[in-house]
């Protein structure tokens, strides 16, 4: 497992290749009282990681975290 990016409590890692020849791209979560990681998402590809590592509001749309509030001005 190699760890791409860790902001806060989450992280984006590369687990390598799976059987069918993909690549095996994971977001974790730290927990608050044990802080061990836990698989919270698998990423169908490589590009959805890295949007998810360039865009912090989709992170926090996939982990049901309020996101893209709109600003009333």
């Amino acid at each position: 497992m190699k760890v791409v990016l860790e902001r806060g409590d989450v992280r984006y890692t590369d687990n390598g290749i799976l059987e069918n020849g993909v690549g095996d791209f994971r977001m974790q979560v730290k927990d608050y009282y044990t802080n061990r990681w836990s698989d919270v998402y698998y990423f169908d590809n490589q590009d959805q990681c890295i949007l998810a590592i360039e865009d912090a509001d989709y992170t926090n749309w996939l982990l049901d975290r309020p996101c893209y509030i709109k600003d009333d001005e």
